[in-house]
């Protein structure tokens, strides 16, 4: 009998990992900045200053940089779900980053979808950012 285990990847969207700053609000009003650690067409899995608790609904600002990954020349907005927060082991200075945050996007229009598909997708010319990661074993 065989027991290696075969594992198929789930996820609709390629995630690339890629850093990129997202500027989150939740509904009670309050900003915060995160840092991508990757991210995909659907969601991003981030590095956060403070814990978020699972289910929170934000409104998601993502700033695209622009050629030769420079400064911010546009933004998609959706919204978002944490659907998981966790704390990284370790790291406690003072401008750390020690939670993980795992964010599905869940409200995104059709322009702004297809703005960030380009963003993020390679094209043949090689724009987009197209650093795939590969298939978790």
């Amino acid at each position: 009998m065989n027991s290696t285990k075969h594992l198929t990847e789930r996820r609709k969207h390629r995630r690339y990992q890629r850093q990129m700053d997202l500027a989150l609000k939740s509904a009670s009003g309050e900003d915060l900045a995160v840092r991508t650690i990757n991210i995909s067409r659907s969601g991003a899995y981030c590095e956060s200053p403070v814990a978020i608790p699972v289910m929170t609904r934000l409104h998601v600002r993502i700033e695209l940089p622009g050629p030769g990954r420079s400064a911010c020349v546009d933004c998609v907005e959706c919204g978002g779900v944490v659907v998981r927060s966790e704390e990284k082991p370790g790291d406690k200075a003072p401008d750390a980053r020690p939670y993980r945050l795992a964010i599905f996007f869940d409200r995104m229009s059709e322009v702004a979808a297809a703005r960030f598909a380009r963003f993020l997708e390679p094209d043949a010319s090689g724009e987009g950012i197209g650093v795939e990661l590969p298939l978790e074993e």
